[in-house]
């Protein structure tokens, strides 16, 4: 066994070498504004991921706080847009962070497909006739659609 140990600080100053620390403070200057133009609350419930051709995409911790963003859209736009001009920003993208282990997938089936039926026959429906003309109507094709519905 070899004993090549490095330093931690020689490890973290290789991990940066290919870094421009200006490029470095922009970025970090660019997410810390996000709080000073969206505020405390919507910034402690999101976080600025990336900037893509344009696109600034954020991600939220629940789908509320991306209802205002988006309300606040236009404010957001032209706030990065002013401090930072060479991001070119023209549009929000949002995403919401998944809590589930596995992401959600989309049954197949027809829905309602294995719900046993109760067959018409063992449920005799009537709609009684002495209800008002308006409300014996609407119960009658509820009861039309309903039995339709039955296989």
């Amino acid at each position: 066994m070899t004993k090549n140990f490095s330093k931690a600080s020689d490890i973290i100053n290789r991990l940066f070498e290919g870094f421009n620390s200006e490029d470095l403070t922009r970025v970090n200057s660019f997410i810390r504004s996000w709080k000073q133009i969206v505020g405390d609350k919507i910034s402690s419930h999101s976080r600025v991921i990336d900037v893509d051709k344009g696109t600034l995409i954020i991600e939220v911790d629940h789908t509320g706080w991306s209802q205002q963003i988006l309300f606040l859209k236009n404010r957001i736009i032209s706030g990065l847009n002013a401090q930072f001009p060479e991001f070119s920003i023209r549009n929000i993208s949002i995403h919401v962070a998944s809590e589930s282990i596995a992401p959600y997938k989309r049954i197949d089936t027809p829905v309602g497909e294995g719900i046993p039926r109760v067959e018409t026959s063992d449920t005799a429906v009537s709609v009684d006739s002495s209800l008002d003309d308006p409300l014996r109507t609407v119960l009658e094709k509820l009861k039309v659609s309903i039995e339709k519905g039955r296989k």
